[in-house]
């Protein structure tokens, strides 16, 4: 019988029991005739029950019939009329509407016609079931048809992309790609013919799907939201929200940006490289895009996981770590561990590198998962190696394919690999030098092009006409202490230092240099260094990392970052070094709150930047006042020389960067000047004169994205 029939028969059952019911209200009594009713309506449950079974199992024997229509009797017109009208019942299982599809699309490349499209379907709108990793295996197999480029001859070629806006390697797969311009996301082509909005927000970090169906954005907390894990589809639908943190940060622990990798058939996230400031920086998240589900599949106590990737079949996963110092262990570590949990095993660790100069050496799966592809240096080239993989554990030997940079890579649905190589146009600094007048008017932005490494911190001569910097080298392991001077625009170098750790402030009393480097074991060392004759004299050393802060006033006591190159120079623990005695103070204790601390020019003050709260304190201690608020970001912020004023930077009431300043006994903002379109300032730094103020501006590095074809061995 038809459920159909079955149903009508149902209805004509609950007509029979109303109609029994009347007749015995008017007879036995109301509780005979309920208990009639209710027999009666639960014989229809039943039969609803056991018709949607029917449908069920109708659809699977369909199938089945199909299956052997394909397999057995070799008809595949007949077995293709089946599964299509399997995929269009709409009351079948979706597994047996998915599978359907798929046999479907089998048949469809036996015979020779297009199967891409249904393919894709599945892809699209049966992405949680088994059949779409069948589905997007053969799309894979599909494109390395498509673009049999010399498939025996390794081929590189550059992307060009620098006027489509930003673009990572893990944006592209060198034809199509996912890119910001200002608060706006698109997908287009590399080529700059086409692109498609897919949304519009701010201070967001993404990455799209390998098969670019999908994009994953990490949207930081902001006064209108909480931080957020989401997804969108690439045509600008489908945005839906996976994990949204409370109040507290008690999930990401902190509103800071963190990594993030699909896997291949794009059922999960994993999650990576969490703040240095928390105790969740050396976990690996796997989330599922389904429904935001989290599990921890590895913790690594002492290290940072610097990045993930899924395996191809979905078992793996292999991520590299480091030490959280970057200098307690001076290699990256590569492991795989099952995407179900359990012990990561290490399987690769690269050539220890310079301090100051770190690299990650795991760069992703190859798309058969037969290799892992690793960057290392040896013999102090810089090459591209593919480890061999069986079962999740190395099987044999790391295997040269190339020299070259590969800073960074992941690999495509068709087997290619996109890298980036930073150091063809590394990270560098400018400079922007404003004039006040002697009643502290702003008079103007003039700016200085320097050759500055990333990060590098400005410090002004005793007399104001020069400042010091750290330049780039050749080598770019290697770093220059250049003395700018600011009349003649004149630059000379006055040390070669062999670790890019170089940090350097000038002396309040004396045309000389204190220095620290940072060395291998976490070892750094104090110096002098005379600006004029380039005479270098030993301090002393340190058992652990520490980077120079201003003010140098006497000589004699010095102020020390100690966690400067695995957060940032301005980060806590602050120590006090006394050069007399030796001993060392602790002024600022560290927090897992995120700020930044600095000094007033004239040694008074110690100086709180929490969020957008601007506070300070004597130095020698006391309580925390604040004196403004509102300042951008973690930025940093100085003094006038007399520490009369604090200067630092904001947003004004059109949104602009500014600069501002506020009394040190408090009151009213003072709006100075904006920062120039374009440009955005980190640390300031004032002239021992109070006339000139210094902005370092960070122009971040300009990758160059390559793609490597053909490059993984075939098959015995």
């Amino acid at each position: 019988m038809k459920t159909s029939e079955k149903i009508d028969e149902g209805r004509e059952a609950t007509l029979i029991a109303a109609e029994g019911a009347g007749a015995l209200l008017l007879t036995t009594g109301v509780a005979a005739c309920m208990v009639y009713l209710l027999l009666m309506l639960s014989s229809l449950l039943l039969v609803r029950s056991a018709g949607a079974q029917s449908a069920a199992t109708t659809a699977g024997m369909q199938l089945e019939a199909g299956l052997e229509k394909e397999k057995v009797d070799g008809d595949l017109a007949a077995a293709m009329n089946i599964y299509q009208r399997l995929a269009a019942n709409a009351n079948a299982p979706r597994e047996v509407r998915a599978k359907a599809l798929l046999r479907l699309a089998v048949c469809k490349e036996k015979i020779g016609k297009e199967a891409k499209q249904v393919y894709q379907q599945i892809v699209s709108e049966y992405g949680d079931q088994p059949a779409a990793s069948e589905a997007r295996a053969r799309l894979v197999k599909l494109a390395q048809k498509d673009h049999p480029t010399t498939p025996l001859t390794m081929s590189e070629r550059k992307i060009e992309w620098s006027k489509l806006g930003s673009v990572g390697h893990t944006d592209t797969d060198g034809t199509q790609a996912v890119l910001r311009n200002g608060n706006s996301l698109y997908i287009g082509d590399v080529a700059g013919h086409s692109r498609r909005l897919i949304l519009n927000n701010n201070h967001f970090g993404w990455v799209p799907s390998r098969d670019f169906a999908w994009v994953a954005l990490d949207l930081l907390g902001n006064p209108e939201r909480r931080h957020t894990l989401a997804l969108i589809k690439t045509d600008g639908t489908g945005y839906h929200e996976l994990i949204r943190d409370d109040e507290s940060n008690s999930i990401f622990r902190e509103n800071s940006s963190f990594q993030m990798c699909w896997s291949w058939d794009d059922r999960f996230l994993a999650l990576s490289d969490f703040s240095l400031r928390t105790e969740i920086a050396g976990q690996l998240w796997v989330v599922s895009t389904k429904d935001g589900q989290r599990r921890i599949v590895a913790d690594m106590p002492g290290q940072r996981v610097r990045k993930a990737n899924f395996s191809p079949d979905g078992k793996y996963l292999a991520f590299v770590t480091m030490a959280r110092d970057l200098v307690a262990n001076a290699t990256s570590r590569t492991y795989i561990v099952s995407v179900t949990g359990g012990t990561p095993r290490l399987v690769y660790e690269s050539t220890p590198w310079v301090v100051g100069s770190y690299f990650i050496s795991f760069l992703d799966w190859t798309a058969d998962g037969r290799y892992l592809a690793i960057k290392d240096l040896r013999d102090g080239r810089s090459a591209l190696y593919l480890l061999p993989i069986r079962d999740g554990l190395p099987d044999g030997e790391a295997r040269f394919v190339r020299f070259g940079e590969y800073d960074e890579g992941m690999t495509t649905q068709s087997g290619a690999l996109v890298s980036s190589d930073d150091l063809s146009q590394p990270a560098s600094s400018d400079a922007l030098l404003g004039g006040l007048d002697e009643g502290g008017r702003f008079q103007g932005w003039l700016k200085l092009k320097l050759k500055a490494s990333k990060n590098s911190s400005f410090s002004f001569s005793p007399d104001g006409t020069a400042i010091a910097y750290t330049a780039l080298d050749a080598d770019a392991t290697r770093r220059n202490l250049v003395i700018h001077n600011l009349e003649t625009g004149q630059e000379r170098v006055v040390y070669h230092s062999e670790y890019a750790s170089l940090n350097c402030k000038f002396s309040s009393l004396h045309p000389r240099l204190f220095c620290v480097v940072e060395k291998e074991g976490a070892k750094s060392t104090l110096m002098s260094i005379e600006a004029e004759s380039g005479h270098v004299e030993q301090i002393a050393s340190f058992p652990a990392s520490r980077f120079m802060l201003l003010p140098i006033l006497d000589e004699r006591t010095f102020y020390f970052s100690e966690k400067a190159w695995s957060l940032s120079e301005l980060d806590p623990p602050i120590l006090r070094w006394d050069r007399t005695t030796h001993e060392e103070t602790v002024l600022v204790d560290s927090t897992k709150d995120r700020i930044h601390v600095c000094f007033s020019l004239d040694g008074r003050w110690i100086i709180r930047q929490s969020q957008d709260v601007m506070a300070l304190r004597p130095i020698e201690g006391g309580e925390w006042r604040t004196v403004a608020t509102g300042a951008r970001g973690l930025q940093g912020a100085t003094t006038t020389a007399d520490g009369k004023w604090l200067l630092y930077l904001g947003e004004d009431a059109s949104g602009r960067l500014s600069l501002f300043r506020v009394s040190v006994s408090g009151g009213s903002p003072e709006l100075i000047a904006q920062i120039p379109a374009g440009h955005s300032v980190g640390s300031l730094t004032a002239s021992p004169d109070g006339r000139h103020l210094l902005g370092g501006i960070d122009s971040g590095p300009v990758p160059t994205l390559w793609v490597l074809e053909n490059y993984v061995p075939s098959e015995k």
